[in-house]
């Protein structure tokens, strides 16, 4: 099938389906072979997502079907961290050390009322975002009528 045809089957859109094709290929329970017109698909160890319905097999058979199927093994996801969020006294600690001119009260009372959520996703790093709350520097707005009579003043 192209992947029109499974954008279509199961109403996503054509990029989606290609990142979940590229997802199960990474994590080689698929095979992906593409041309001009289809997309060839091929489900590595099928037998093993097949549940009882094989389980009058001989473990031999199993061996031998599973071994013209198998490819290299999953590597294991590595584990992500537990976001902690972060105490007031972290945020201050973390913009002293690092320079930073932000209201840590406003950061906090900020994720605070949105549940440490940055938009439909859950924050996974508060120091990445005390970094977009730095304040800009107030750049001098000079008056031109006192840069003029500075000028003359010579000042």
């Amino acid at each position: 099938m192209s992947l029109d045809s499974w954008a279509k089957r199961w109403n996503w859109d054509k990029s989606k389906v290609r990142r979940f094709l590229n997802t199960l290929q990474s994590d080689n329970m698929i095979e992906l072979k593409s041309d001009t017109i289809t997309t060839q698909l091929t489900i590595c160890n099928y037998e093993s997502y097949q549940g009882e319905r094989n389980a009058d097999e001989t473990p031999v058979k199993r061996k031998r079907n599973a071994g013209e199927t198998q490819t290299t093994p999953i590597e294991e996801r590595k584990e992500e961290k537990k976001f902690i969020i972060p105490t007031f006294n972290d945020v201050l600690e973390y913009c002293m050390q690092n320079n930073l001119d932000v209201d840590g009260v406003k950061f906090i009372n900020f994720y605070e009322s949105k549940g440490w959520m940055v938009g439909k996703n859950k924050m996974k790093d508060w120091k990445a975002a005390v970094r977009t709350w730095v304040k800009p520097k107030q750049e001098q707005i000079i008056d031109p009528l006192v840069e003029y009579v500075n000028k003359q003043l010579g000042l």
